[in-house]
């Protein structure tokens, strides 16, 4: 924090609002706001905004946390004005907002939410990664109609071609990858390869031997006269 000489304290890079002096004392569902200030593990500016998030360790839940709290001392659930932003880690895995805000936790039966990414074709599409003990998960999520529009029926999907809408998916860890259209729910390659590149490139196990070729994703075609070891 930097501190001028009346006092008031801001911080970097944002430094024309200051840091309340005084907050309120009680968050939502009755939180102590000293409990998380104490434990805050992050405390940053948002960018055209009024706001500052926290973050911090819930120690009942066993949870990383995110508060908005304003800069005349009040905690709001989201940041005032019209500024959206995302918080992530360098996976892409979004932390804030937080996953309990975007899925009905009535769509998640038996497994728990751990993370999730937007898929860059379309901002209402999130890729949800769900476990159960070492079981996991992954189905793409329609935030806006809130509903699943690939269940969460295999352990990776990935998008290869945002234009034509292919993806691929692994049924299970350490099986075949196959290709999947979302928006006609096609199953346009059973799981074959050993790995699909978004370029066309696939990698395929024959005689003890993993060799590389082309597939073309629009007629579907393997070119393995471009064969690659």
């Amino acid at each position: 924090m930097f501190e001028d000489t009346e006092g008031k304290q801001y911080l970097f890079p944002e430094m024309k609002i200051a840091f309340p002096q005084s907050v309120e004392t009680l968050i939502d569902d009755h939180i102590l706001a000293d409990s998380v200030l104490q434990q805050a593990m992050l405390l940053a500016p948002i960018a055209g905004t009024n706001c500052f998030l926290v973050r911090s360790f819930d120690q009942i839940t066993g949870q990383i946390k995110h508060k908005v709290l304003q800069s005349d001392g009040r905690w709001v659930s989201q940041p005032s004005g019209e500024h959206n932003f995302t918080l992530r880690y360098p996976t892409g895995d979004i932390v804030w907002p937080e996953l309990s805000t975007v899925i009905n936790p009535n769509a998640l039966k038996d497994f728990r939410a751990i993370a999730y990414e937007d898929v860059s074709e379309n901002m209402h599409w999130l890729i949800i990664t769900l476990k159960r003990g070492d079981h996991q998960r992954q189905g793409l999520w329609n935030k806006q109609e809130n509903r699943w529009i690939w269940n969460p029926d295999n352990y990776s999907i990935r998008c290869l071609d945002a234009e034509k809408g292919l993806w691929s998916f692994r049924p299970e860890r350490e099986k075949a990858y196959g290709i999947y259209r979302p928006k006609t729910g096609e199953v346009l390659i059973t799981p074959t390869y050993f790995d699909i590149n978004s370029d066309g490139m696939v990698t395929l196990q024959e005689n003890g031997q993993y060799i590389r070729f082309y597939v073309d994703f629009e007629s579907l075609q393997e070119y393995r006269d471009k064969i690659r070891k």
